[in-house]
C-alpha cells in the first residue's frame, strides 16, 4: 500500500531548513550531536540495505504515481453512478494516490461490500476506523458525531501501481452488484 518504500520504513523530504533539522533530531532519539538534545525523538534511522532499497524505488516514482492515478481515475469513472462519495479535493491541491477511500451511504452497505470483496479474495482496508476519539486508551473521550459517522462508513479500495485493469473492473463489478 505504500507509495514509496524502503522495504521497511520510509523517507522524509522537505525544503525548509528548520523543519529538516527538527525531523533529523526526532529520528535520532532527540539528539543533536553526541551530548546535545533538542527534544523528544525515537530511533528511526534506516540501515544501509533499507536506504539502498529506497534508492532503487526512487527512479520509478513517476511511473508509480502515473499508474496509481490511472487506477484512481478508473475507479472514479466507473463508480460515478453509484451512491458513494469520493474525496472532494480543494482547488490547487495535489494528490499522491496513496489511498482510494470511498464513503458509503451506510455502515450496513459498507460492510456488505467489504464482505463481498473479501469472499472474492479482495481485501479493502478500513484505514480510518475507528474514529480516533473512540480509541480505548485516550483519557479525554469526546463525542465527534461527524468523524464517527464517516469512520463507520469509509473503506479504502485496493490501490497499487501493479493492480491490473481486470482486477479493478472486478472490484467495481462486485461493488455495483452489492449496491443494487
Amino acid at each position: 500500500t505504500k507509495l514509496f518504500h524502503t522495504a521497511e520504513g520510509g523517507a522524509s523530504f522537505c525544503n525548509d531548513e528548520k523543519l529538516k533539522h527538527q525531523l533529523f533530531y526526532h529520528h535520532n532519539f532527540g539528539h543533536n550531536g553526541a551530548e546535545e538534545f533538542h527534544g523528544l525523538g525515537i530511533n528511526s534511522k534506516m540501515s544501509e540495505l533499507q536506504a539502498a532499497m529506497g534508492l532503487t524505488v526512487l527512479p520509478h516514482m513517476e511511473m508509480i504515481l502515473s499508474k496509481r492515478e490511472a487506477v484512481s481515475k478508473r475507479y472514479e469513472e466507473l463508480l460515478s453512478n453509484v451512491e458513494i462519495t469520493f474525496i472532494k479535493w480543494r482547488k490547487g491541491a495535489t494528490r499522491n494516490y496513496s489511498y482510494f477511500p470511498v464513503l458509503f451511504p451506510s455502515h450496513q452497505i459498507m460492510t456488505q461490500v467489504k464482505e463481498a470483496l473479501e469472499k472474492n479474495k479482495i481485501f479493502p482496508r478500513r484505514y480510518f476506523y475507528p474514529s480516533l476519539n473512540k480509541l480505548p486508551y485516550l483519557d479525554h473521550l469526546v463525542t465527534m458525531p461527524v468523524a464517527e459517522d464517516i469512520a463507520d462508513r469509509i473503506l479504502c479500495l485496493p490501490l497499487s501501481h501493479n493492480i491490473s485493469g481486470f482486477d479493478v473492473d472486478r472490484i467495481i463489478e462486485i461493488i455495483i452488484k452489492e449496491m443494487l
